[in-house]
């Protein structure tokens, strides 16, 4: 073949390939994003289809706290709480994890209109508290939508004082002369209100029974250690142990061991107090007894003996209304010779109910998040603060409401002690040694 004839042919065959180049790229080109519009459509319906139930899974990890590890643990937790917070109430609440993992249930998960229309008031009794918990503080803290870190302490607790009272509540009362005076009561007061107290004695018994009594005044031998804030010292009566530190390790005061006893009972859906009484001379109270409110009587349980206050005649469980008109009700918890019962009857003509909760309970997500929960998950994370306090206030020695400072004066005490052991050995041996097993990770 001639020179000009191969160089025609190669003409001819570089215009077909530029001809029939673009055609194949283009096509390779189509195939891909189809491939890939494919792939995003699978991809959205998958998502589309999978809802991740954010409650269950902060739940799940709740009851598994012990086993876990619980720094991650508790960020997991908040995310999850957190994750569900948008998607019931919107993009208000905040995702500190940072995750995209629950963009779809945000998107899926529909809000109560009714729930998140309702105008949140944070509770008037905040301003007890105030020398502990500044105002400002109490209501960035009862009314953010948000979920933080003392929240999981919270549901924690509620979690299990729920569990505990679902299965007491099981059992069969074990003093038979108080379940022979409660079927007596029957036709007095009614089947709900002997099934109340039966209620009340059978998570009083659990109390005294697995929280062994500590004195309030503590005689070992301690470390030197700076003042503290508030006046208190080390060790102190009350709020030496946060209320979860009394219930795992099942040891506590009479004052620690009301504040189990008041848990429960708000689990068992049973209004309870701590009642105390000026002290003498001053403005400080006097913490006195615990007291359930079960039809319109308060009746008197004290933890620190371990015994209910018994009626008069030495029948029953006695109530404040027999404790103020009878003198024999408190004077008979004398042993003469051996004890005498600090509080008399002139002492209770005026009490002042303490509520057993802390700021994360009377808040705007805690209501929220007790709504939701349903069936075995249930349980009392609100209280509302000034219904309870208008219910004690219209009981006949009740003068005022107010929060009960000794949870808050634990937590304060908590952080003080924690910042000292940091510095001082001595002082970490002291705080750490005697539940280095139970609680060490």
């Amino acid at each position: 073949m001639s020179l000009s004839s191969r160089l025609a042919l190669a003409s001819v065959l570089l215009i077909l390939i530029s001809a029939v180049t673009p055609w194949l790229v283009g096509c390779r080109r189509d195939d891909t994003q189809t491939i890939r519009s494919i792939q995003a459509s699978r991809q959205a319906r998958q998502q589309a289809e999978t809802k991740v139930d954010h409650l269950g899974e902060a739940l799940r990890l709740i009851s598994k706290l012990v086993d876990l590890q619980s720094e991650t643990a508790n960020r997991q937790i908040i995310y999850h709480l957190n994750a569900w917070s948008v998607g019931q109430y919107g993009a208000a609440s905040e995702l500190p994890m940072g995750s995209d993992s629950g963009s779809s249930s945000a998107s899926t998960e529909q809000s109560d209109p009714t729930v998140a229309a309702t105008p949140f008031r944070p509770t008037r009794l905040l301003a007890t508290v105030s020398d502990i918990v500044p105002p400002e503080d109490a209501l960035e803290v009862t009314s953010r939508e948000s979920f933080i870190p003392l929240d999981v302490k919270h549901l924690r607790y509620s979690y299990l004082t729920r569990r505990i009272a679902e299965t007491v509540q099981q059992g069969t009362l074990s003093d038979p002369l108080f379940q022979a005076w409660i079927d007596d009561q029957v036709d007095e007061v009614g089947s709900q209100v002997a099934g109340e107290l039966t209620v009340a004695l059978k998570l009083f018994d659990w109390t005294v029974r697995n929280i062994a009594l500590e004195p309030m005044v503590l005689t070992d031998p301690e470390p030197p250690t700076p003042p503290l804030p508030m006046g208190m010292r080390f060790r102190g009566p009350g709020y030496r142990q946060t209320p979860f530190q009394t219930l795992f390790r099942g040891t506590g005061d009479a004052l620690q061991r009301t504040g189990v006893f008041l848990a429960l009972c708000r689990q068992a859906l049973l209004p309870a107090c701590l009642l105390a009484i000026p002290e003498e001379g001053g403005t400080q109270l006097r913490p006195w007894t615990a007291a359930v409110l079960i039809g319109s009587e308060l009746y008197l349980f004290d933890c620190g003996l371990g015994i209910p206050v018994v009626g008069p005649n030495q029948v029953g469980i006695a109530t404040l209304s027999q404790a103020r008109r009878d003198a024999t009700v408190l004077r008979r918890l004398n042993v003469p010779g051996w004890f005498d019962y600090p509080i008399q009857r002139d002492d209770v003509q005026q009490c002042t109910a303490l509520l057993f909760v802390e700021p994360e309970g009377l808040s705007l997500r805690a209501k929220r998040l007790q709504g939701a929960l349903t069936g075995e998950r249930r349980m009392v994370l609100f209280e509302d603060a000034d219904a309870m306090a208008e219910r004690f206030e219209s009981l006949s020695g009740v003068a005022v409401t107010r929060l009960w400072d000794l949870p808050l004066m634990a937590r304060v005490y908590e952080a003080s002690v924690a910042r000292l052991a940091d510095e001082d050995p001595m002082v970490s041996f002291f705080l750490q040694a005697p539940w280095a097993i139970l609680e060490g990770e």
